[in-house]
């Protein structure tokens, strides 16, 4: 399996706000943590991933949205490592588990 075709999901433990402009995060699995804000194309990619996507299909659906710059695919994985180290979204791995 290549990095491409790897699911990612929002991680079920996180509830959140969105106003269409800015997300709001809590992971509820964890009650020390703290809120988390997302704008952007972060925001873009948590909304997208309402249901599971591949990294190619994020950066396919990513170039299709207007007036947002599209992160590589690099970056893009950088950032959703981030987002699963925060317990916001998991990867196909931590789904077998």
């Amino acid at each position: 399996m290549t990095r491409n075709d790897a699911a990612w999901s929002r991680s079920a433990d996180v509830a959140f706000v969105d106003d269409d402009e800015r997300i709001v995060l809590l992971d509820l699995g964890n009650p020390p943590c703290r809120p988390r804000l997302l704008k952007g194309p972060t925001a873009a990619i948590w909304r997208l991933l309402r249901r599971p996507r591949t990294l190619s299909s994020l950066m396919h659906e990513l170039d299709c949205l207007d007036h947002r710059p599209t992160p590589d695919s690099d970056a893009l994985e950088a950032l959703l490592g981030a987002l699963v180290q925060h317990g916001l979204v998991r990867s196909e791995h931590d789904l077998r588990s």
